[in-house]
């Protein structure tokens, strides 16, 4: 009898767990634990105010979250990754990369929170110009990227229909633009 393979099965793990394990682990400094310690402090010791030795006060960054950073930028096979308190958090850094007279292009579905932030807050209190459009049609696509878009935006799978695009050839048609191209894989994860 044959069953059929899940997603799951077809995805290539060597090696994956052994970066989950050991990326932004490093054996601690005082005792030589090889987990990292989770810390608490909101505030760090400094020889001088103003001067911290690596950390001064949490919201700014901690051991725990540099472990976890470390960790995600492994995952991704990239140099960094910064942590945010949620998806909106992160949504929002990315968009104060911004300036006056910008322009965002972004997928026509797109998850709620992010939609309602670009229509009802950023587009009607910047100068910086939204539009909304599907990436399916690459053609068509890049008929949207203008001179001054700074910020192209997709998710894949989108939220919530769950619209597949193709993230390769949609990075392929930003290269020359002056476009960030942010992807939002909520659904899919790092590790898909």
């Amino acid at each position: 009898m044959q069953t059929s393979k899940s997603l799951l099965s077809l995805i290539d793990y060597s090696g994956f767990a052994t970066k989950l394990i050991h990326a932004g682990s490093e054996p601690g400094a005082e005792f030589g634990g090889v987990s990292p310690l989770l810390d608490f402090s909101t505030t760090f010791a400094q020889p001088k105010p103003g001067q911290p030795v690596t950390f001064d006060y949490a919201r700014c960054g901690n051991p725990t979250r540099l472990a976890f950073e470390r960790a995600l930028a492994a995952m991704e096979h990239g140099k960094y990754a910064f942590a945010h308190t949620s998806g909106m958090s992160a949504h929002i850094t990315l968009l104060n990369l911004l300036q006056s007279g910008d322009h965002v292009l972004c997928v026509d579905d797109v998850y709620g929170g992010t939609q309602r932030y670009l229509r009802k807050i950023l587009a009607p209190n910047t100068t910086i110009k939204v539009d909304f459009s599907c990436f399916l049609d690459i053609a068509e696509f890049k008929k949207k990227l203008l001179p001054n878009t700074k910020l192209v935006w997709l998710e894949t799978p989108t939220n919530p229909t769950l619209k597949i695009f193709d993230i390769k050839a949609i990075a392929e048609a930003c290269k020359g633009s002056n476009a960030i191209f942010v992807v939002d894989n909520t659904f899919a994860t790092a590790i898909n």
